[in-house]
């Protein structure tokens, strides 16, 4: 699961950076009008919540059950008579 989370941290800095970039270039062009704004704030707004949903999934999912765990420990007062 961490693998992924790192994955989707990466997969969504890329995302992020890419529309920050063609918002940016858009607004300095002056071919972005209050529309096209609203849409770019839109669209930072939807990913920045699949970002926060991923992270909050990613840190609640089960453990990885592929690795053989040992037993917890018992005390001695377990075998006490």
């Amino acid at each position: 699961m961490r693998t992924q989370t790192k994955a989707f941290r990466a997969i969504f800095a890329v995302i992020s950076v890419a529309v920050i970039g063609i918002w940016l270039a858009l607004v300095l062009t002056g071919h972005l009008g209050i529309i096209g704004n609203l849409i770019f704030l839109g669209g930072a707004a939807w990913i920045f919540e699949l970002y926060s949903t991923a992270q909050r999934e990613g840190f609640n999912a089960p453990p990885d059950r592929s690795v053989k765990r040992r037993p917890p420990v018992r005390s001695l007062e377990d075998y006490s008579l």
